[in-house]
């Protein structure tokens, strides 16, 4: 199996690598998280696309 790789930070100069913030998931709805960028404490909904891929491996 291929590891993902998160996707960048758009607005860090370095564009780090944003994490998988997962506090507000429970088991009824794992698919609610958002992605988190360390650097810059930004926030971001992840795209349906990314939703599937990083929650469901699909």
């Amino acid at each position: 199996m291929a590891v993902l790789e998160p996707p960048r930070c758009p607005t860090c100069p370095g564009r780090p690598s944003l994490w998988k913030d997962t506090t507000s998931v429970v088991p009824a709805r794992p698919d609610q998280w958002r992605w988190y960028c360390a650097e810059c404490r930004g926030e971001w909904a992840p795209t349906f696309e990314q939703r599937m891929t990083f929650t469901y491996g699909s």
